[in-house]
């Protein structure tokens, strides 16, 4: 925490914490590794929340402020209350997820702290993973939990925005930002 406390106090652009799962390092966790080297230069300073312990804050290439806050379980969302805590210390004015699991979270945290909140899509749940039973899982926490209370989704490809639209999220609230390029990540978030 005293990271983040450090690089608010001598901050001038806004602050966007990223809540995010924290255990492989693949596509997805590369565009957050990108979003946070690239932002900056749009106003806006990251900060990261991982779920979990694993390969994220140790294979990234920004130095971007992180803090683990470790789940129990998939449904342990106590941490909320600590990332909250965390991010109002940190003056963070933006909320960004990026799995149904973090998206929830970010919710809580959101709520807590009226902030907005940025959901990034990066694949059709449905098909997120080889486990059937998994995949119906996290359909139903995306579809219930996120969705609909999500200020704004981003999705990485325009395949995306047809299937959220079935889905009953209107055309306003999703934008396509192609392979995480944070230009127009940048304009979504000038837009909240």
């Amino acid at each position: 925490m005293d990271t983040v406390r450090q690089s608010t106090a001598t901050r001038s652009n806004r602050g966007v914490l990223h809540i995010v799962n924290g255990e492989v390092f693949a596509g997805a966790e590369r565009v957050q590794d990108l979003l946070a080297q690239s932002l900056p230069q749009h106003g806006w300073d990251v900060s990261f929340a991982c779920l979990k312990q694993g390969q994220f804050p140790f294979r990234r290439s920004s130095s971007t402020p992180l803090e683990v806050f470790a789940m129990s379980s998939k449904l342990n969302f106590k941490v909320a209350g600590r990332i909250s805590h965390w991010a109002r210390a940190a003056g963070i004015e933006l909320l960004h997820s990026h799995t149904p699991r973090s998206g929830l979270v970010a919710r809580l945290v959101a709520r807590q702290l009226r902030l907005p909140w940025v959901h990034h899509v990066h694949s059709p749940t449905a098909r997120d993973t080889e486990s059937p039973v998994r995949n119906l899982v996290n359909v139903a926490m995306e579809r219930y939990g996120i969705l609909g209370a999500a200020d704004r989704l981003i999705c990485v490809a325009d395949s995306l925005a047809p299937e959220l639209q079935v889905q009953g999220v209107p055309p306003s609230k999703i934008r396509t930002v192609h392979n995480g390029v944070a230009i127009a990540t940048a304009e979504v978030y000038a837009e909240l």
